[in-house]
């Protein structure tokens, strides 16, 4: 009786495995796409504010540049992207420019405003280089040295007499930065 249950419990395996074998196995299939962009973060810039105080009249007695004392430092900063993704980042200027010097920008005229004075602005960046005068015509460019790693850009402004009979006033003036960067 036992060997009788064990051929029946194997004859039963048998025919289980024989009708499994049997059965047709069906697949399906389908292609699944990926699609999306990896794409550069929009650079961006931000100038710091230059605040040049109050400056003597008298500073300009016996020199067009006055003393160093009131030339004032200022830094670009390129932000919003990663520099190592950028092959290239430059700036330029542009602005009102007095008396035909396009390095010279014109005071912003005003009732009150100072006669016979301008700005001039120069990089005076270490790791970027260029310590020539801004060209206020946006026909320079002052690039960013992107193997650096450095976002900020350096600059210097100082006013400048301009006139032979100035006057004291306001001095404010007003410049466009533009980043180029591919």
């Amino acid at each position: 009786m036992k060997r009788n249950l064990t051929y029946s419990l194997v004859a039963t395996a048998l025919c289980l495995m024989a009708g499994a074998a049997q059965a047709q196995v069906q697949t399906a299939t389908n292609t699944l796409n990926v699609t999306g962009r990896i794409t550069q973060t929009a650079c961006s810039i931000t100038a710091d504010p230059v605040s040049m105080g109050d400056v003597p009249i008298s500073n300009y007695e016996s020199s067009t540049t006055g003393s160093a004392i009131y030339w004032k430092n200022f830094n670009i900063t390129l932000s919003g992207c990663q520099m190592s993704t950028l092959s290239s980042a430059s700036l330029s200027f542009t602005g009102t420019t007095l008396g035909g010097d396009s390095t010279t920008l014109a005071l912003t005229q005003t009732t009150g405003v100072a006669q016979g004075f301008g700005v001039k602005m120069w990089g005076t960046d270490s790791t970027h280089g260029n310590n020539a005068y801004v060209n206020f015509t946006g026909s320079n460019s002052y690039n960013y040295n992107l193997a650096s790693g450095k976002n900020t850009f350096q600059f210097t402004a100082n006013y400048v007499k301009v006139g032979s009979t100035p006057k004291p006033g306001t001095a404010n003036a007003t410049a466009t930065v533009t980043l180029k960067y591919a």
